[in-house]
């Protein structure tokens, strides 16, 4: 560090301890039902909620260690979510094709210092579509689409 006022060089002896931990965890119970000679239905719903947390302290070690409490937030980030939807499918010899249609209903909770700074609900449509052709054999062409929700980390 450069002071401006006299020019000359600062030494600043500072420490920083980062703590972090992300729980997830999910459930996603589905079943197939035969609708027709090569279709196929499965209602999904899957559950889930994560977690995230950062602790930090930063402090100055030419006072022993003493913490700067402006810079050491504890943070929290919180999404619960649900996405009911279901998949259609059609598998031949050659060809498997599958449609996903999906939901995302989500609840966004932020704290900072165990204060909560932010609460959000959300709301998404997240299709998925797949396609897969058998034009030789051992010779397959794909196409792939899929959507879906990211949240903010707290690194």
């Amino acid at each position: 560090m450069w002071n401006a006022t006299s020019g000359e060089q600062v030494t600043d002896n500072q420490f920083q301890d980062n703590t972090t931990d992300k729980l997830s965890y999910s459930v996603k119970p589905t079943f197939t039902h035969k609708i027709g000679r090569y279709y196929y239905i499965e209602p999904l719903v899957h559950l889930g909620k994560s977690v995230e947390t950062l602790d930090r302290v930063r402090g100055d070690l030419m006072t022993d260690n003493q913490i700067i409490s402006s810079l050491s937030p504890k943070f929290e980030k919180k999404y619960q979510w649900a996405r009911p939807g279901f998949n259609l499918k059609r598998n031949t010899d050659k060809t498997q094709f599958n449609i996903s249609l999906q939901t995302e209903f989500g609840q966004l909770t932020t704290k900072l210092w165990d204060e909560t700074v932010n609460e959000s609900n959300f709301w998404y449509f997240t299709p998925r579509l797949s396609y897969e052709y058998e034009y030789k054999t051992g010779r397959r062409l794909s196409f792939f689409y899929n959507s879906l929700v990211n949240t903010p980390t707290s690194d």
